[in-house]
């Protein structure tokens, strides 16, 4: 018996969670909108299918990150006074992920010491 949240069990707990390979863009394009929707923008964002297409890429279809872009292309809305998520701005925008991953110089053990 291995501690909760310790081992494999753990981390399959805890893996994030995949979007389906959808056949059909509609079925995307409506998450996505349900997803913008729920952002509350004063305007309506009317990403064309290249910019669907671009946020599954940049998120490689996991969920939370999905979640996240929006997120955080709306709170770029709102704070630039666009009110609205461009597809500019999803062709623009820089994932979390990618800006703190694996970004930290290395340095060899003496420094620490």
């Amino acid at each position: 018996m291995h501690p909760a949240g310790s081992g494999a069990a753990g981390t399959r707990r805890l893996a994030e969670p995949y979007l389906p390979f959808w056949e059909e863009e509609v079925e995307v394009s409506r998450l996505i909108q349900t997803l913008i929707a729920a952002m509350a923008l004063k305007q309506r964002s009317g990403l064309t299918v290249a910019s669907l297409r671009t946020i599954l890429k940049v998120t490689g279809g996991v969920t939370s990150r999905v979640f996240i872009m929006i997120k955080s292309l709306a709170v770029e809305a709102i704070e630039t006074g666009e009110e609205r998520i461009t597809d500019d701005a999803v062709q623009f925008w820089q994932p979390i992920w990618a800006k703190h991953a694996w970004r930290t110089p290395h340095r060899p053990m003496a420094e620490f010491g």
